[in-house]
């Protein structure tokens, strides 16, 4: 069995060097998530998952599990790889992304998005990610799940007009936060997904498309953020009590959430 023994440390990937360390000690993956959770935050709770991507450098470990997991194995990490060494293809022009997604959401039956109902988002702001979304919207074929984050009346009731337009396969949560979600695209059957790290006009910051590979972590988020939002159209039915409670929420926090509780009344 090869643990890299024999070859310089130092041309060790960060991930070789993981994998080795864990073989060397006799630990499986899971043994060692178990050991990086005993030390960790409930927060910050490691699957096995998690060190399969570490160890193939599809990822690297955050400052406080990079510190435990060094301590763990007894070993330097060293630098993380450049972005452009990992699985993952950053892209970070309005081109490159609208390319991404709109070829990556060909043929598509499935999607999973989150968004905000400004007209400035990146999902706004490029016209073909615009046209393309708004076909799989209306695509008998698709099975679309949108979840829309509301800060203001306008934004609610721009959902709602989504909401309205019943489209044959669609549903559409809502919730009432301040602060931007994560922008996330994730279609399971073309093993396709996106993260963007910008919403408006500046896609300079970063946007990730995940090269072919769904990643576990993406999946993860959308799909526990999906089942605490509230349906605002399921089931081909508009459900204006959740529409209600979401004016009562907004007004609550005077009627505009933004990017802070600023408004929100004292406790």
């Amino acid at each position: 069995m090869l643990y890299f023994a024999d070859m310089n440390e130092s041309l060790l990937t960060p991930g070789q060097r993981m994998s080795s360390a864990r073989k060397r000690l006799g630990m499986t993956q899971q043994k060692l998530a178990d050991s990086l959770n005993d030390q960790l935050k409930n927060s910050e709770i490691v699957e096995r998952s998690t060190i399969s991507r570490w160890e193939k450098d599809k990822n690297f470990p955050s400052n406080g599990r990079r510190q435990i997991l060094e301590t763990v194995l007894d070993i330097s990490l060293g630098n993380p790889p450049l972005r452009r060494d990992t699985s993952s293809t950053y892209v970070t022009t309005r081109l490159e992304i609208s390319t991404c997604i709109t070829s990556g959401l060909q043929h598509c039956s499935e999607l999973w998005m989150t968004a905000m109902a400004d007209q400035h988002s990146v999902y706004n702001e490029i016209n073909d990610v615009k046209m393309r979304l708004q076909q799989l919207r209306e695509d008998p074929n698709c099975n679309f799940r949108d979840l829309y984050y509301i800060r203001n009346i306008e934004e609610l009731d721009t959902v709602k007009s989504l909401a309205q337009a019943q489209y044959p396969n669609y549903t559409v949560r809502i919730r009432t936060a301040p602060g931007h979600p994560f922008p996330v695209l994730l279609a399971p059957n073309n093993r396709f997904g996106m993260f963007l790290s910008g919403f408006f006009d500046d896609v300079s910051s970063v946007a990730l498309e995940l090269n072919g590979q769904v990643a576990g972590f993406n999946e993860h988020y959308l799909r526990h953020i999906w089942h605490k939002a509230s349906p605002l159209f399921e089931d081909n039915v508009f459900i204006q009590s959740n529409y209600e409670n979401a004016v009562k929420m907004l007004a609550w926090f005077g009627g505009d959430i933004r990017n802070e509780f600023s408004k929100s009344p004292l406790l």
